[in-house]
């Protein structure tokens, strides 16, 4: 239900009260009735709007829960409305007061879930590059600094959404430079090019039978992270 139609309805419902005195007693819970589900709406809305700004940036970043609360704020707003539509008085029951501290609830809920799901993407793909990075310094290999430096400047934002279109283009460009950095690593042969490949998810299982890049991701542990195509490299 839209602020308007709430309004139209709360307006109609006091109009039917004949006694003054009691449309008086109901302005305050009606205009607090009001108040709060305009600004769960609101929250909600802000929320859509953060989770598609995270979809920027980690593209089929998935946001059920947050698709999920929102329908149960709105289902439950609609059943307000009917509620005050038949029986403005209802306002003042706890019954009614409890169905409004759920939409402003699930307005909460659902704020929380886009940030749980950025963080955990963000985290992810740190902890990702981050063993590269820890194996790239422990090699000694030129060109490790600027990846660390990369990924603790990712850090920073880890508890911190996207707040416009512009912030979430700098936040995608730094997450896709990243993988980009990988690249200036000041690796060689067989093994530079298998980590340039894995860290963009593109390296075949073939390149696992070259011995010097097996030797590799033995020395500095880096099995688990590379995600590798079990049909051949294009």
């Amino acid at each position: 239900m839209s602020d308007r139609q709430c309004r139209a309805r709360l307006k109609a419902a006091l109009e039917s009260l004949p006694e003054k005195d009691q449309k008086k007693d109901l302005v305050g819970n009606l205009r607090q009735f009001v108040q709060n589900t305009a600004q769960a709406g609101d929250a909600l809305e802000k929320s859509f709007q953060s989770a598609r700004l995270v979809q920027r940036i980690f593209d089929g970043a998935e946001f059920r829960q947050l698709q999920d609360k929102a329908a149960d704020a709105a289902r439950t707003a609609r059943a307000c409305g009917k509620k005050l539509a038949s029986d403005v008085r209802v306002v003042s029951k706890d019954s009614f007061e409890k169905q409004i501290v759920a939409i402003k609830d699930y307005a909460t809920a659902g704020a929380n879930s886009v940030s749980d799901v950025w963080q955990k993407k963000l985290t992810a793909h740190i902890a990702t590059y981050q063993r590269i990075a820890e194996a790239a310094r422990l090699a000694r290999v030129p060109g490790s600094e600027p990846l660390e430096g990369a990924l603790n400047d990712l850090r920073t934002r880890q508890g911190v959404l996207p707040c416009d279109a512009a912030d979430a283009a700098k936040l995608a460009k730094k997450v896709v430079g990243v993988a980009e950095t990988i690249q200036n690593l000041g690796l060689t042969g067989k093994p530079r090019d298998f980590l340039i490949a894995a860290a963009n998810g593109q390296a075949s299982a073939r390149d696992l039978d070259e011995p010097t890049v097996r030797e590799w991701l033995t020395r500095y542990g880096l099995w688990d992270i590379l995600r590798v195509s079990v049909g051949q490299r294009q």
